[in-house]
């Protein structure tokens, strides 16, 4: 990297942050005469109506997936093989990807709800907070069985690299059915995802900096997105050392 790049990052970095606690300041002084308690009817309910709005919408995502795939089985004859089976794989993998998210969500609002609960809120918002949990429960049950759908599909399709998701391991299994030119697709995608978590990390950083020094400081958040950070490079040295020796 040329010190000119170094140079540009740092200082949309320091403009995203500076940008980025400007915004939650402002926020935190318009909306504070109209919710000076941070919540509308009880604590986290603006999270558990962002998630809500999350999760539909990846339901949305996955059904019109679903639709797509439908349309490609029934329209046989209306284009060549070639042309089919590249928009079957490219419906399967969004299929399987809008599940993996739906799991990610749904388990945020579950351990929120969860925590929320557990933590003992006011009689008043008890009937919210329980209706919050259930709801989470549900949206985490119809994603396995959204999921469990999604790997059918693709498994029907692709015969010869299954995915099981009750293996101990199904990435491993899935990834060793590839072909070189899959496993080569799959080590530049694995490098570029490592190379922008990294990017990510930095700007989650910074951003918990400005909140700290503009609103309100906490350590939790801070200390969680560093330990994972440090988890990233330590797993990444790890593997790297592992290859090194086994190439040796």
């Amino acid at each position: 990297m040329t010190n000119k790049k170094i140079f540009f990052i740092g200082l949309f970095t320091a403009l995203g942050c500076m940008i980025l606690g400007g915004v939650i300041g402002a926020s935190k002084i318009i909306f504070g005469n109209y919710f000076p308690k941070g919540y509308i009817l009880f604590s986290y309910d603006l999270l558990y109506a962002l998630l809500s709005l999350v999760i539909i919408s990846l339901f949305f995502l996955f059904f019109k997936q679903l639709i797509a795939y439908k349309s490609l089985i029934r329209n046989k004859r209306k284009m060549s093989e070639d042309v089919r089976g590249g928009l079957l794989e490219k419906t399967s993998f969004k299929l399987l990807y809008s599940t993996s998210f739906l799991v990610v969500v749904s388990l945020m609002w579950l351990a929120i709800a969860w925590g929320h609960i557990k933590a003992g809120p006011p009689e008043e918002q008890f009937r919210y907070v329980t209706i919050n949990l259930v709801l989470a429960v549900l949206s985490f049950v119809l994603t396995g069985v959204a999921q469990y759908y999604a790997v059918k599909i693709h498994n029907k399709q692709f015969p010869d690299r299954t995915y099981n998701i009750f293996s101990p391991d199904p990435q491993k299994e899935y990834f060793e059915q590839l072909d070189e030119g899959e496993k080569y697709l799959t080590y530049q995608a694995s490098f570029s995802v490592f190379r922008k978590m990294t990017f990510v990390f930095f700007f989650v950083l910074g951003g918990l900096l400005c909140y700290g020094a503009f609103v309100q400081f906490h350590i939790v958040p801070i200390l969680l997105v560093g330990g994972l950070w440090l988890t990233m490079y330590f797993i990444h040295y790890s593997e790297g050392k592992k290859q090194y020796q086994m190439e040796s």
